[in-house]
């Protein structure tokens, strides 16, 4: 009976992790490539301000995101948050979370991509 359940556990704790690795797709594109349109967590947007740990940037007109935001960049890595300036255009891959605060606040939790450089 003991082995069942430690059987039954396993399987689903499997289950889980194929799913949530199915799920982690994306638009993530290498250098002179122009990405896909964004997936469901994802928006373009133009970067306004760049701090230490967190960007304020603007979503592009037509994306699931709309106005102004403050994305905290403090789960990537150095290497997953490229050179960025004032008016560059990136895309963002962020929890799905937002708050309701004023200006509203998310997660990026994938590689900030940069698709358009002014």
């Amino acid at each position: 009976m003991k082995n069942r359940w430690i059987s039954i556990i396993v399987l689903v704790l499997l289950a889980t992790v194929l799913l949530c690795v199915g799920c982690k797709g994306g638009s993530k594109s290498t250098e002179g490539e122009t990405p896909t349109e964004p997936s469901e967590n994802q928006f373009d947007a133009k970067v306004l301000e760049i701090h230490d740990e967190y960007l304020m940037v603007e979503a592009l007109e037509g994306q699931t995101v709309a106005g102004e935001v403050h994305v905290w960049t403090g789960l990537l890595s150095e290497d997953e948050i490229p050179e960025l300036e004032k008016e560059t255009i990136v895309r963002i891959t962020h929890d799905g979370k937002m708050t309701m605060s004023l200006p509203p606040q998310m997660s990026a939790v994938e590689e900030i991509i940069i698709i358009e450089k002014e």
